[in-house]
Parts: C-alpha cells; structure tokens; sequence
C-alpha cells in the first residue's frame, strides 16, 4: 500500500508520525458525536491511546535524537 522511504532522517519521521496521530485523534472526536454511550468509550478509550503515544513522540522530540 505504502512505502516508507529509506535515508529520512528519524527526527522527520517523528514529527510526521506526530501529525499523523493528531489526525486521527481530530477523526476520533468528530466520531464521538455520532455514537452510543458503549460506543463512545471505545472511542474515548482510543483517544487516550493517541494521546499517550503523542506525549511519547514529544518526549522522544525534546531529547537528541540518536542515529
């Protein structure tokens, strides 16, 4: 389906992978409101998901980054 191209720096692929989460998690919200009460705690479930991993990219992002 994809590829992930070789030679890019692993500082641009966490910033990209940032955005990515941001995206879904902004997806995630605007489902909230068309589901039903068992329906939005999965979804809530999910979003606290993202949210964990966000803040590990920002950790990973303020320290150097090794290669």
């Amino acid at each position: 389906m994809f590829i992930v191209r070789g030679g890019i720096p692993a500082e641009n692929a966490l910033v990209h992978a940032t955005t990515l989460i941001e995206y879904a998690e902004a997806t995630a919200w605007d489902v909230v409101d068309h589901l039903h009460l068992n329906d939005k705690s999965l979804v809530l479930g999910l979003i606290q998901q993202l949210d964990a991993a966000q803040a590990l990219l920002g950790a990973i992002l303020d320290q150097p980054v090794q290669r």
